[in-house]
Formats: C-alpha cells, structure tokens, sequence
C-alpha cells in the first residue's frame, strides 16, 4: 500500500501538541495494517464521497482516502469539529 499525505495533514500535524500527535501517528498506522480495528471508528464521511473518518482519540479526528492502485492519502487531522468542519 502506498501512503500519501496532503500538504494540509502536514500543516495540521505541525500544529498539534505533542501527546496528539503521537495519537494521530498510531492511527494512521493502524488504518494501514487494518482499517477494522475497533479503536479507530472508522466511518464514511456523510454528504463527502470517497472520504473517511477514524478517531485517533476521544477528540481527534484524520480523514482519508481509499483510491485505487492500493493508494492510501491522509487529508486531514485535528480536533474533531475543525476536522469536519472541511474534511
């Protein structure tokens, strides 16, 4: 699987504290390995096609996108009504 990462998920990465981003770095490798696990909530976005959702805390959230050619792309992390707020 390749995984990509948008300049945005970047940025907002930067920004977090430092306990958040160790949270959202354990997320996205769990999407990777297996985008089941229980922890992560995975869901569709509602009214946003193709864009997921997994929690990596209680309030943080990351979106992604599944494309093909086994093409994973991070869009997003944050607190959670930031992040879908524009997902």
């Amino acid at each position: 699987m390749t995984v990509k990462f948008t300049r945005r998920f970047v940025r907002a990465y930067n920004e977090l504290q430092p306990q958040d981003r160790r949270a959202v770095l354990d997320a996205v490798d769990r999407v990777q390995a297996d985008r089941n696990h229980p922890s992560l909530h995975l869901k569709k976005v509602q009214g946003v096609p193709g864009i997921w959702e997994a929690r990596a805390s209680r309030d943080l959230r990351l979106t992604c996108q599944f494309l093909a050619g086994d093409v994973l792309v991070f869009r997003i992390c944050g607190h959670h009504d930031t992040v879908l707020r524009n997902p």
